[in-house]
């Protein structure tokens, strides 16, 4: 055997070594990127809250629950929505806490809003609640839409601020909140929840 021969080896083994390495650093990346994909989806999961109701009676009833505030003081357990209701304007859930009878217990922005069908705004505590209210943020969206004769309500609280004290919180609320909203359409008396 010669040199050549032992160079064509030689080369040989190099290129199929690099070859090996570039299929080992590729799978290296697959498996990185899988597991970015992996861990976004799970962060998803984690900063999101999402509810389903079937509700018997037309989008329209559930609707004014929502914003009729002699309902909406029933549905939100002592709070009234205040709003423009136009997109970009404030939106607060205002009734009596420890500022009185006017206490801002939630505000934020109106992101969407379309009568009998959607509304969506940013949600932050009210300043009595927390003193670093303005950092502590989420979306909530609300859609409604007609099933056969019933009202399908959808709500998905998400777009949570990193550490935000609310996310581990709100759960329990929103089913007493949505349960008290399908109970008051369906038969005009609220839950009593016993406070």
């Amino acid at each position: 055997m010669g040199w050549r021969d032992f160079t064509i080896i030689h080369v040989g083994d190099m290129l199929c070594f690099h070859y090996k390495l570039l299929m080992i650093l590729t799978d290296e990346v697959k498996f990185i990127k899988r597991a970015e994909n992996i861990t976004l989806y799970w962060e998803e999961l984690i900063v999101k809250l999402e509810y389903v109701f079937y509700i018997g009676t037309k989008p329209e009833q559930v609707w004014d629950v929502l914003v009729n505030p002699e309902k909406s003081f029933k549905a939100f357990m002592g709070g009234v929505i205040q709003s423009t209701y136009q997109v970009g304007d404030d939106i607060q859930f205002v009734g009596p806490g420890a500022d009185g009878d006017e206490t801002v217990h939630i505000y934020g922005k109106l992101l969407q809003y379309e009568p009998n069908r959607i509304l969506s705004y940013t949600d932050h505590p009210g300043p009595s609640h927390y003193a670093e209210h303005a950092q502590m943020e989420s979306r909530v969206t609300l859609s409604l839409e007609l099933v056969g004769a019933c009202t399908k309500l959808h709500l998905i609280n998400d777009q949570w601020t990193e550490n935000n004290p609310l996310f581990s919180k709100t759960d329990p609320y929103w089913w007493m909140i949505l349960s008290n909203i399908k109970t008051i359409a369906e038969t005009g008396k609220s839950l009593d929840f016993g406070f």
